[in-house]
């Protein structure tokens, strides 16, 4: 199992398709981490997650098996 930063934001349209009301997406790091402790230094760090243009601050760092 590795861990990731999750952050989330709101988007008004995805595509051509545009929402009523703003979605909130749930945005993940690329990076993974070995270890609790690998990701808490790294999220101290730099808790930001670059998403295209916009940079989002990482909430939550979870687990999970992103090998697959």
């Amino acid at each position: 199992m590795k861990y990731k930063f999750k952050g989330y934001h709101w988007v008004n349209q995805q595509g051509c398709l545009v929402f009523p009301e703003p979605k909130r997406v749930a945005i993940y790091t690329e990076d993974s981490f070995d270890s609790l402790e690998e990701a808490k230094a790294e999220w101290i760090k730099d808790p930001w997650i670059e998403d295209g243009d916009i940079c989002i601050l990482a909430t939550e760092i979870i687990k999970g098996n992103w090998d697959r």
